[in-house]
């Protein structure tokens, strides 16, 4: 997992006020107004809602011709072959997202030496990749987030365990996330040990089996956590055995939302079509008028999601209009105030 770079407040504001320039400075003859976007998940939420994202940014940008694709579950030799391809059909721009960023490495170079722009989302790019802009959530603070929800509806003399499991371990964003947790936890519940995170298998079969296990395997746990979109096994799970321990999810599905309502889940959104929605609103600007990407970390902010505000949750979830509606109000205030939301890129830049 690649640290968190903690800057100065000078040297922030120099890298934010640089990439400012960039932005402002003369724009680069377009190449192409084909841009693309390709993701891990494509029948996943995640991954449906970026795309979405991407897709709605773009078209209101307008001018462009738009492909989202990218592969169901983690295969990431297959995730480099559509990018090789993606080069050649929308050179106008390319968004990824990917849980192997090295493998893809040196194709982005590649193409990033062929004037192709090119944009990370939610994962930050290998070093190697020469990828200047990230858009996304910082995850650390998602993790958090979602374990201050669930201290709160603890002692804070609490004793035990809490379980945190994951879809793919080694997966930066998600390893991130289970780091907040630990972090959150350790300064709230210094009482409780955090076990994880596990590995709860990517299949949605292998998935249920794997949070049987655990449970049945932690019967006095606290809570069971997961770092990504794995609710609907956790809840299966909790309703199949009568569970009273807390369950939480980074997650904004659906069926997640109604379980917070019903007072079975608590969970954070990553708001996934708001990122994707940046990245694609930027990536159409470039290819229409070649105005230059920013250079940097855009953060996009996540949402908790609890009892208070489940209710308003449920309404921007009820059609694809006010889901893209809401992240267009994100999305612009997000872009209308790089200020605040740029960061230095993670990693080893």
């Amino acid at each position: 997992m690649l640290p968190i770079i903690r800057l100065r407040a000078a040297a922030t504001a120099l890298l934010v006020g640089m990439s400012l320039a960039t932005c402002s400075s003369a724009p680069a003859k377009p190449r192409s107004n084909k841009i693309a976007v390709v993701v891990v998940g494509t029948k996943q939420e995640f991954g449906m809602e970026m795309m979405g994202g991407f897709t709605e940014g773009a078209d209101e940008v307008g001018g462009v011709n738009v492909r989202a694709t990218g592969t169901d579950l983690l295969d990431g030799p297959k995730q480099v072959e559509i990018f090789e391809g993606l080069t050649a059909t929308s050179p106008g721009g390319i968004t990824v997202f990917s849980f192997t960023p090295d493998l893809l490495a040196p194709a982005q170079a590649a193409a990033g030496q062929k004037g192709i722009p090119l944009i990370a989302l939610d994962t930050p790019p290998a070093p190697s990749s020469n990828i200047e802009l990230l858009v996304a959530n910082d995850n650390v603070e998602l993790g958090r987030q979602l374990a201050v929800t669930i201290a709160g509806q603890l002692p804070p003399n609490s004793k035990g365990s809490i379980v945190v499991g994951t879809k793919s371990p080694g997966a930066q964003v998600l390893d991130q996330r289970a780091q907040g947790m630990r972090e959150a936890f350790a300064k709230m519940l210094p009482g409780v040990a955090v076990l994880g995170p596990l590995d709860t298998k990517q299949d949605p079969g292998q998935n249920l089996k794997a949070w049987r296990l655990l449970v049945r395997a932690n019967k006095h746990a606290l809570a069971f956590l997961s770092t990504g979109e794995e609710a609907e096994s956790l809840l299966q799970v909790r309703r199949e055995t009568n569970g009273t321990w807390l369950a939480g999810a980074v997650t904004g599905g659906h069926h997640a939302l109604l379980a917070v309502k019903a007072g079975e889940l608590l969970a954070v959104s990553a708001e996934y079509r708001t990122g994707g929605m940046v990245a694609g609103r930027l990536q159409a600007r470039q290819a229409t008028t070649g105005e230059r990407l920013p250079t940097g970390w855009i953060v996009i902010p996540g949402t908790p999601i609890t009892p208070d505000n489940v209710d308003d949750m449920l309404l921007r979830d009820a059609r694809t209009a006010s889901r893209n509606a809401w992240s267009r109000a994100m999305t612009d205030k997000i872009l209308g105030d790089l200020k605040t939301y740029l960061r230095p890129l993670p990693g080893d830049y």
